[in-house]
C-alpha cells in the first residue's frame, strides 16, 4: 500500500477479482493501521456513518464480535473500514478512534436492527453504543408496519431499490465469521451491508419529513402531537428504543382499524405471542423489535399501562 488510508482491501485473494463492493474498503487488523485509517482528529468532522457488526462464538460458545464495519469515512465520505476484532480485540478494548466513534452521541451511526450489536458489544467490551439511527425501527414507524420486522435486504429494496447480492453466498452459522483470513466473498458481504446505509437513511428522512404530524400517547397518558421524523430518531436514540411509545402507537392503529383488520392482527398476535414467549423475556423491556409486536402488547397489558376498551385507549 502506498500510504494510508489506501481504501483498498488488504490480503485479497489474488485469484479472485476485487469487485466494486470492496474497491473502497480497507481491512484493519492492528492498532497502528486503525489510527491511520481513522485518525482521532477526523472524529471531530464526522457527522454520520453506516455501521454493522458480524459475530462469531468463542470456545465457550459465547457470542463475540468478529468484525465491525464503518462506512462513510475518508476525504470523499465513501470510504469503508473493516475492523477485525478477532485479530485485534484492542480495537475496542483500548481508547481507540473506533471505540470513541461507537460511544459518541454526536455522530449518527446508521444501523439496521441494532438489537444484537448493542447486546454483544456491551457484554464483551462494557460500553453502550450511542447515537444510533435504526433503519429497521424507522421503517416500522414510517410505514406503520407494526408487525413487520423487515430484513436489511427487504428494507433496502423498498427504499432505495438495491440489495446485498452476496447474502446468498454466506452460510449463516455460529462459526462462519471465525475464518481467517476472511474470504473474499465474505468481505464483499460485509462491505455491502454498510455501503448503502447512508442512502437508506436519506430516503427515510425525506419520506418522514414529508408526512404530517401524528398523535401519540406519552408516558403520562396524554395525547401529544409528534413530528414523524423526530419520532424515528427518538425511538432509538442512545442505543435503546421506546417500547411504550411504539406499542401505544400500535394500539392507536388497532383502535382506528376496521373489524376485519383488527381480527387479522389479533390472530397474528395470538400466534406470535406464543411463539416468541421463549426468547423474549430478557428483552421485553428494551426492544419492541426483539420481542415482536405481539409480546410487546402483552407486556403493556401485563404492566397495566394501557388496554383497548370499546375502541379507545384507556390507561389504568
Amino acid at each position: 500500500m502506498n500510504g494510508m488510508p489506501s481504501w483498498y482491501t488488504e490480503n485479497a485473494d489474488p485469484d479472485t477479482p476485487v469487485t466494486i463492493a470492496t474497491r473502497a474498503a480497507i481491512m484493519v487488523t492492528d492498532l497502528k493501521t486503525a489510527e491511520m485509517a481513522l485518525p482521532m482528529e477526523e472524529l471531530t468532522t464526522l457527522k454520520i456513518v453506516g455501521l454493522d457488526t458480524e459475530f462469531s462464538t468463542d470456545e465457550y460458545d459465547d457470542k463475540i464480535v468478529s468484525l465491525v464495519q464503518i462506512a462513510g469515512v475518508g476525504p470523499s465520505g465513501d470510504g469503508i473500514i473493516l475492523y477485525d476484532l478477532i485479530a485485534c480485540p484492542d480495537l475496542l478494548e483500548e481508547d481507540t478512534s473506533l471505540r470513541r466513534l461507537l460511544a459518541s452521541d454526536t455522530v449518527i451511526k446508521i444501523i439496521h436492527d441494532m438489537r444484537q450489536d448493542d447486546d454483544v458489544i456491551q457484554g464483551q467490551f462494557d460500553f453502550a453504543l450511542k447515537g444510533l439511527y435504526d433503519t429497521q425501527t424507522a421503517d416500522m414507524v414510517i410505514r406503520e408496519a407494526y408487525l413487520c420486522r423487515n430484513s436489511l435486504n427487504a428494507t433496502l429494496e423498498y427504499w432505495v431499490g438495491v440489495q446485498n447480492t452476496n447474502k446468498a453466498f454466506v452460510v449463516k452459522n455460529d462459526k462462519v465469521w471465525n475464518q481467517r483470513p476472511i474470504p473474499q466473498h465474505m468481505r464483499e458481504y460485509a462491505v455491502m451491508d454498510v455501503m448503502y446505509l447512508k442512502q437508506l437513511y436519506h430516503a427515510q428522512r425525506t419520506k418522514a419529513q414529508s408526512l404530517e404530524d401524528r398523535y401519540y400517547y406519552d408516558e403520562n397518558g396524554n395525547i401529544v402531537r409528534v413530528n414523524v421524523w423526530q419520532r424515528c430518531c427518538r425511538s432509538h436514540h442512545g442505543g435503546s428504543r421506546n417500547v411504550k411509545a411504539v406499542m401505544t402507537e400500535f394500539y392507536i392503529f388497532l383502535r382506528n382499524a376496521d373489524q376485519a383488520t383488527r381480527a387479522r392482527f389479533e390472530s397474528k398476535l395470538a400466534f406470535s405471542a406464543h411463539f416468541q414467549d421463549w426468547r423474549d423475556r430478557r428483552d421485553v423491556g428494551m426492544n419492541v423489535l426483539r420481542v415482536g409486536a405481539a409480546r410487546g402488547l402483552k407486556w403493556l397489558v401485563d404492566e397495566r399501562l394501557a388496554t383497548l376498551n370499546e375502541g379507545k385507549i384507556v390507561y389504568v
